[in-house]
């Protein structure tokens, strides 16, 4: 029997016993704060207007487990099929399919582009950033220095080197295929451009 004293607490409970109690209220508010989260991210997040599954609005494990089956790409194309051009695939982010969604995201005229996401773009303790994740004063920077290598005449002056591995991927293409039409092909390792990269960067192709 358990008595309760004011001054000495639970009177004649064992170790045992108030170590599971007190795991099992510790699992109990751990699984109430996670509804109250769920809860909130369906009904009263700031995105909880826009289209999508609703799991997927509660939580981010949808995504995950996509992720983990190596299909996360081919799910959110599918969630656009379903609901449209605007999805929400998680309950901080939105999916955008159409052309129009790419000036209002990362170009907005007489305004100043939106911040890319430390969380998404930069790993654990990055101190150094490149031109993909660096800020807009430091991206700035940098593609000032590639630019004359992207400039249209510069472009131009690469067009043999350019139709070069295009012509030995359509006869790779090509000599896979003749003998069997029906044989697949892995298209990963076809539009691999670590060959046009050696090539421009080392003068030294690699082969297909």
């Amino acid at each position: 029997m358990i008595t309760i004293t004011r001054n000495h607490g639970f009177r004649g409970s064992s170790p045992k016993q108030r170590f599971t109690g007190g795991l099992i209220l510790l699992v109990t508010l751990t699984v109430a704060y996670q509804l109250l989260i769920y809860t909130y991210n369906v009904y009263f997040h700031p995105l909880r207007h826009f289209p999508g599954p609703r799991l997927a609005a509660a939580s981010a494990l949808p995504r995950i487990r996509a992720a983990l089956r190596g299909d996360g790409v081919s799910w959110i194309v599918d969630l656009h099929r379903r609901y449209g051009e605007i999805v929400r695939v998680s309950p901080n982010e939105l999916s955008f399919s159409g052309a129009d969604a790419w000036k209002d995201i990362y170009k907005r005229s007489g305004q100043s582009t939106l911040v890319k996401d430390p969380a998404f773009y930069l790993t654990p303790n990055q101190t150094t950033y490149h031109i993909v994740n660096a800020d807009r004063e430091d991206h700035t920077r940098q593609r000032r220095i590639f630019a004359n290598a992207f400039s249209d005449g510069a472009l131009k002056k690469q067009e043999p080197l350019f139709l070069t591995h295009i012509n030995k991927l359509i006869h790779k293409l090509r000599s896979t295929t003749s003998t069997n039409p029906l044989e697949k092909c892995n298209m990963v390792d076809m539009y691999n451009f670590g060959d046009y990269s050696a090539h421009a960067v080392w003068t030294n192709p690699l082969s297909y």
